[in-house]
């Protein structure tokens, strides 16, 4: 009787190690689930950064003669770069953020 009590109790701790084990991997599974879709949200983000910002890259220089340019405070630098899509996300967001005339004429240009 005794022996079986322990076999039991032992049956009983073997039990409640293979489910932490299982929790654990379960919780480990979840991590990398978030993880993963964290990572994926980032790629979907650039991506839509990088579309959105080479289609003003776009606009601008389709737009930009040369009085609208100055007007817009675009230096012939700057369309070159936008042409050739050799400017930056950092910089094009700074002159979107910057240049108020500049925004509001992408977006009508956008549509």
């Amino acid at each position: 009787a005794k022996e079986k009590e322990l076999e039991a109790q032992e049956k009983e701790r073997q039990l409640q190690l293979e489910k932490k084990e299982l929790e654990h991997q379960a919780q480990k599974k979840e991590l990398q689930i978030e993880k993963y879709k964290a990572d994926l949200s980032n790629v979907t983000q650039r991506m839509l950064f990088e579309r959105f910002f080479t289609r003003v890259a776009a606009k601008v220089v389709e737009h930009s003669s040369g009085t609208e340019a100055i007007d817009l405070g675009l230096s012939e630098a700057m369309i070159k770069d936008m042409r050739n899509l050799s400017i930056s996300f950092s910089r094009m967001n700074r002159l979107l953020v910057q240049n108020e005339n500049l925004r509001k004429k992408v977006w009508e240009w956008i549509g």
